[in-house]
């Protein structure tokens, strides 16, 4: 019985630790989220917006969202985006 008293006290401190210091995947980040967002409403300006982005991860996850979105108009924005990446 004291086993198991135990057991449930060393469960239940493990259970209580903090916050990860770091979000658990991409979509915990602010700027991951409105991807994600634009992506569900199909805001394709948004998108394009984010595609823009300085952070490459952001730019890629923008790119992959307006594929999802399929908007036409926006072949030439992800065309010039795709050239930027392979030159830099």
């Amino acid at each position: 019985m004291r086993v198991l008293s135990l057991l449930s006290v060393l469960t239940l401190i493990a259970c209580q630790s903090g916050r990860p210091d770091r979000p658990l995947n991409k979509w915990g980040e602010p700027t991951q989220e409105r991807v994600l967002l634009a992506q569900q409403s199909r805001n394709s300006d948004s998108l394009l917006a984010l595609l823009l982005s300085e952070d490459r991860s952001i730019s890629m996850a923008a790119a992959l969202a307006l594929g999802s979105v399929q908007d036409s108009s926006t072949i030439p924005w992800l065309e010039a985006q795709l050239e930027n990446l392979h030159q830099g």
